[in-house]
């Protein structure tokens, strides 16, 4: 699998004209080689495909990648890459520009040779990473039915007087103590008003009866992410909270039926968009509906009206609508979906239920 992939870059690297390629992001690094250190970077050339890394990686290294030669840095990377680009003969390689700082940039620029140009690349890695192949889905699938499971665990948890900032911490010790090895992303618990902030931070803020509780988490499985939303009310939810929960969820529901591979992005999110402005609430989903998922949990294709790329079957997307009102809270609704043909598949197999049944 990674010669294969490692062979496609190798055919957009012909497109652009590049004799070498020199990948330093994380998710692409391990997505090339299999080696999960949190440094280092591979070389890929016509020919060669060589990982580079130092001293505290060596070992690792060697136990993680198969395919590829591994070369050990004795310093900096920066001080090797001059001798390797010479030895080579290179005379043109791609840096990702997302992944590399100004900085770093400035230092390499310097101690280059002067026939050789470094020149940046956006997406050639992240746009083979948007269809996944067999194992990445059973990976992606076991980390959303862990997220599943967890969310049943904060059901049954969650109680009137509990901080915020003590449900994220119990249903971060859940999720790592059932088989998730780290978290997706730092998890989101708002209750009542601060349920209006999307990318909500959880506070001491104790949750109460009648007011909305959005979760937004995920577990990390084998590498590959989960992202769930739903939200729940304890006790009796009041009126308001009650429309614009069941108008959340037919918004959701909208794309889940109309969503299908070849479709514009910018349709997609106006399947569910055209119904929450429909009910006159178009200001208060102020966000995109979805964005791929899988090493990282924000990745290629973001599922925006402000985007132009197109839904491929074999990609992975959330789709997740929001409504959110300043002072009062917030409603989310977030599942994550392979694409296929004809439609998708809801891996996320968590109830939306408004009202949490403890």
């Amino acid at each position: 699998m990674v010669l294969t992939r490692i062979g496609h870059v190798r055919e957009l690297m012909a497109q652009e004209n590049l004799d070498g390629l020199l990948v330093t992001d994380d998710y692409n690094r391990y997505y090339l080689s299999g080696f999960s250190g949190s440094a280092g970077a591979i070389l890929i050339t016509p020919q060669e495909q060589l990982l580079l890394v130092d001293f505290r990686y060596w070992e690792q290294a060697e136990r993680e990648t198969k395919n590829l030669e591994i070369v050990r840095l004795q310093g900096k990377l920066q001080e090797r890459l001059p001798e390797l680009f010479q030895s080579l003969a290179l005379q043109n390689v791609g840096i990702e520009a997302e992944t590399v700082t100004v900085a770093q940039l400035a230092q390499w620029k310097r101690v280059m040779p002067a026939n050789l140009a470094l020149r940046p690349t956006n997406g050639l890695v992240e746009n083979l990473r948007q269809v996944k192949d067999t194992d990445e889905l059973a990976a992606i699938r076991r980390a959303v039915a862990l997220t599943d499971r967890a969310f049943a665990f904060l059901c049954e948890t969650v109680a009137p007087g509990m901080s915020e900032a003590k449900i994220a911490w119990e249903l971060e010790i859940y999720l790592r103590s059932h088989g998730s090895n780290g978290l997706a992303f730092e998890p989101i618990v708002a209750s009542g008003p601060n349920a209006a902030l999307p990318h909500a931070r959880p506070s001491e803020r104790t949750v109460a009866e009648g007011e909305p509780i959005l979760f937004d988490f995920g577990a990390r499985v084998g590498h590959y992410c989960a992202d769930l939303s739903r939200t729940i009310c304890l006790g009796t939810p009041p009126a308001q909270l009650v429309e614009i929960f069941a108008l959340v969820k037919r918004a959701q529901q909208a794309a889940l039926d109309g969503i299908h591979a070849g479709q514009p992005v910018q349709q997609a999110d106006a399947l569910a968009r055209d119904v929450i402005r429909d009910a006159g609430y178009d200001e208060q989903f102020g966000h995109g509906l979805g964005h791929g998922i899988g090493l990282d949990v924000h990745e290629s294709p973001r599922v925006s009206a402000h985007s132009d790329e197109t839904l491929l079957a074999g990609m992975v997307i959330t789709v997740e609508p929001g409504i959110y009102l300043p002072d009062w809270g917030g409603v989310r609704i977030e599942d994550t979906v392979v694409v296929h043909g004809e439609g998708v598949e809801s891996l996320s197999k968590a109830p939306k239920t408004l009202v949490s049944h403890r």
